[in-house]
């Protein structure tokens, strides 16, 4: 089973700084293979990140823009690929959700749409937009270690 995890929220929420820590984490790991990446030391700026993981491959795409068609790069990364999981940012609705939407139903993906944690206190995103990442990646490890041992 294919996954998209799809982060979804307002403009400027901290979407792409939240999947801009769980590319750090991945990174990290020397074991992991970087495929492609357009990743920057600035977590404000969008990217793209294919990643090799204990022969799964994940898609990390920041990208909220539909001028940019999400879904053109997506099934781009997944038919050069052959992508298992994605995490990606969305709005909450318009051409960003739909886009998700297609390339889910099209690719045969399971979408688990999430959210930033909601905190009043600007200064706090990045400890919050950390945690968040550290969260859903375990999740997903956790999830892929538990599929394993039901095969």
């Amino acid at each position: 089973m294919k996954y998209i995890i799809a982060l979804y929220n307002n403009t400027d929420n901290g979407k792409t700084q939240t999947l801009w820590h769980i590319a750090k984490l991945l990174i990290s790991d020397n074991s992991n293979t970087i495929k492609f990446s357009t990743l920057s030391e600035n977590p404000q700026l969008d990217f793209s990140l294919v990643i090799e993981v204990d022969g799964e491959i994940i898609l990390i795409e920041s990208t909220v823009d539909s001028s940019k068609n999400n879904y053109t790069k997506m099934r781009k990364f997944n038919l050069e690929y052959n992508v298992n999981y994605v995490f990606c940012a969305t709005h909450t609705s318009g051409q960003t959700l739909l886009d998700v939407n297609r390339f889910a139903n099209e690719y045969g993906f399971k979408t688990i749409w999430t959210s930033n944690y909601q905190i009043d206190e600007d200064n706090n995103y990045d400890f919050f937009n950390k945690l968040k990442a550290k969260h859903l990646l375990q999740s997903m490890m956790r999830y892929r270690l538990s599929k394993a041992k039901l095969c």
